[in-house]
């Protein structure tokens, strides 16, 4: 019992990390205004880079 409530508690903190970051980021100021356009582009290009 007490490995699953250490399991839970492990996945918890591995998802709630990244929302953290994103958090801080975004109260820091640290983000970029993009259209979905501009993230087709980016994405298109990040592949032609392989």
């Amino acid at each position: 019992m007490l490995d699953a409530k250490r399991a839970i508690e492990l996945k918890t903190h591995q998802i709630a990390a990244p929302a953290n970051k994103a958090d801080e980021n975004y109260r820091s100021g640290n983000i970029h205004t993009v259209t979905v356009d501009d993230l087709i582009m980016r994405s298109s290009n990040d592949r032609a880079d392989f």
